[in-house]
């Protein structure tokens, strides 16, 4: 089944698209924004099921691209539907996001500004215009021993330097790669090698600028592997993002 395709103007301010899907039938889509004009520039990819008659699904932008967003409507199941997508503002920001200390704001602003172009800037260094934060994309991680790793990141918790592997951030979304990178700073800022701890306190800020949910849940499967502990780290991780007052 042929892909709809419709072109958002979001000039690089925040947002929120509503999709009303109604449908005779039970359906499923595959629904994808992103930039057109640049590679691996994804800010949101998920599936939706239609299971009433008529369901409304949100998807927040806190950041956009610079001149469109082009959504993606991909038939998965059914046939019988009809469809209309509406730009809105995004209703809040964010409730704490102007009282985080300076040094965690700077890290904030720097990690979603890469985010934006980890999925087609050259490997390399990138720092803020202070030479702050820095953050190495690189093709390889290699641990203690000298083998590559095949993780997204990792941090050095004394320094704050973060390591990101590019194949992996580049088949991210946005969020996703946010998301991970505010866990991995977590570890520095709070200088903890609890991974619980790095989760609760990059989940509150990652929600507290307006990111979904759903992309949060989504980063913590990239990151956890099968194991009970990891399962249990999961699970608490889900009920946590699940909870969230907005």
């Amino acid at each position: 089944m042929k892909s709809l395709l419709y072109k958002i103007p979001t000039s690089g301010k925040p947002a929120m698209l509503e999709l009303n899907v109604m449908a005779k039938d039970y359906a499923k889509f595959g629904v994808r924004g992103y930039d057109p004009t640049k590679p691996f520039t994804v800010y949101f990819s998920r599936e939706i099921e239609i299971k009433k008659p008529q369901q409304v699904f949100s998807f927040s932008l806190p950041v956009s691209p610079l001149t469109n967003l082009v959504v993606e409507l991909k038939p998965i199941i059914g046939e019988q539907y009809q469809v209309r997508l509406q730009k809105k503002p995004l209703k809040k920001l964010s409730r704490k996001r102007f009282s985080f200390p300076k040094k965690l704001n700077g890290f904030i602003k720097h990690a979603i500004e890469f985010s934006t172009i980890a999925g087609f800037t050259p490997t390399g260094l990138y720092t803020n215009d202070q030479d702050q934060y820095p953050i190495y994309l690189q093709e390889q991680i290699i641990d203690a021993k000298g083998y590559p790793v095949d993780t997204p990141s990792r941090v050095n918790i004394e320094t704050g330097e973060i390591i990101v592997k590019r194949d992996i951030f580049q088949s991210l979304s946005i969020p996703i790669r946010v998301n991970i990178l505010l866990h991995e700073y977590m570890h520095h800022y709070h200088q903890t090698f609890d991974e619980a701890k790095a989760d609760y306190h990059a989940q509150e800020i990652y929600l507290e600028l307006g990111f979904p949910k759903y992309e949060a849940i989504l980063a913590q499967g990239k990151i956890f592997w099968d194991s009970p502990e990891m399962i249990r780290r999961l699970q608490q991780t889900q009920k946590n993002i699940l909870n969230y007052q907005e």
